[in-house]
């Protein structure tokens, strides 16, 4: 029985003697280098998302948005934005361009939608779900996450943890509270959110686009400005074309390029109409 431990414990060590001299050292360091590279990009990216985040406070946005609802219905309408984060918006909507047919506010505590000749919905905040626009839109969202996504934010805080991210060709996957984030580290933007918490959908964000300095802009014969930038030198950009896919419905949203950050938005417009449903 002796015997037999030591002629283990020499076979062991003749292992360990071989794995030391066959694989060089500078394999370990090299390993080693590469993942502290990375944990420093993926800090770099999420930093300037997380700057991006805080920076914007208030964004007006127009364009378009079609609706696929089950039974093939499809639905094509414009809209306007006015978003005052985390959670104040005014949307109104209308069809052929000019004709206002509904709007919804939230006041951060209570949301209200009005549709011509219908009754007006009221609802709390808390309660909001995307149904209260059309029957087949049932999705609940919170109005920040609703006013995020419209910015092509994330819809959770990004941090680094050891426990709750990957890197696969090239994008970073961060999951938090059950909602995957998936970052191009390329371009350092949001590609993708994917909500698996008890809600299913999918978010996808494409067209980035530079955010214009519109105090900038001179009226002379060149018509030039400039693009914004974080404090940290990084241009602004944000997504034109969003589409969001649940199990009962899709829409694609399509932002004009014309979209202004962290002008004022007046209290008015974000004034619920009193009167009850």
């Amino acid at each position: 029985m002796i015997i037999h431990f030591n002629l283990l414990y020499i076979f062991l060590r003749l292992i360990l003697i071989v794995v030391f001299y066959v694989i060089p050292l500078d394999a370990y360091s090299l390993e080693a280098e590469e993942t502290n590279a990375e944990r420093i990009k993926i800090r770099k990216v999420l930093k300037q998302l997380n700057e991006k985040n805080d920076y914007i406070k208030t964004a007006k946005i127009s364009g378009k948005v079609f609706y696929n609802l089950p039974k093939d219905k499809k639905i094509k309408l414009y809209k306007k934005y006015k978003i005052k984060r985390k959670s104040k918006i005014h949307i109104d909507i209308y069809i052929l361009i000019r004709v206002k047919v509904a709007e919804f506010i939230s006041d951060g505590i209570k949301v209200q939608y009005k549709r011509i000749k219908k009754r007006i919905k009221n609802r709390d905040a808390s309660d909001f779900n995307l149904n209260i626009f059309n029957k087949h839109l049932n999705l609940d969202l919170t109005v920040e996450e609703l006013n995020n996504m419209l910015l092509g934010l994330s819809l959770v805080k990004l941090e680094e943890n050891d426990n709750n991210y990957k890197v696969y060709m090239n994008k970073l996957h961060i999951t938090k509270d059950s909602i995957k984030t998936i970052i191009n580290m390329d371009t350092n933007e949001i590609e993708k959110i994917i909500i698996n918490d008890s809600r299913k959908a999918e978010i996808t964000f494409t067209n980035y686009k530079n955010l214009i300095d519109y105090d900038s802009i001179t009226l002379d014969d060149d018509y030039d400005y400039n693009n914004l930038y974080l404090r940290g030198g990084t241009e602004i950009k944000l997504p034109l074309n969003i589409t969001l896919t649940a199990p009962t419905f899709s829409m694609k949203i399509k932002h004009k390029n014309d979209i202004i950050i962290n002008k004022e938005i007046s209290d008015k417009d974000l004034e619920i109409d009193e009167k009850k449903d």
